[in-house]
């Protein structure tokens, strides 16, 4: 009975260890995918809004310097 229980166990522990391999190698693969594209893509995005905030205060600022 308890070698029964154990032999049962441990194959439901490999079915699911196999299971959830199939699982994370398929979820790896294209989250991977789409998370290294959303990052390089929020990096840009935070690049050029940095850039083009970093302009608009240079500018603001020798606007308020020039003015009398």
């Amino acid at each position: 009975m308890l070698i029964e229980w154990v032999d049962d166990a441990k194959t439901r522990k490999d079915r699911w260890r196999k299971d959830a391999g199939l699982v994370a190698r398929e979820y790896s693969s294209w989250t991977v995918r789409w998370t290294n594209r959303v990052g390089w893509a929020m990096a840009a995005t935070m690049f050029v809004t940095s850039a083009l905030c970093f302009i608009a205060l240079q500018l603001a600022g020798s606007f308020l310097v020039h003015t009398p």
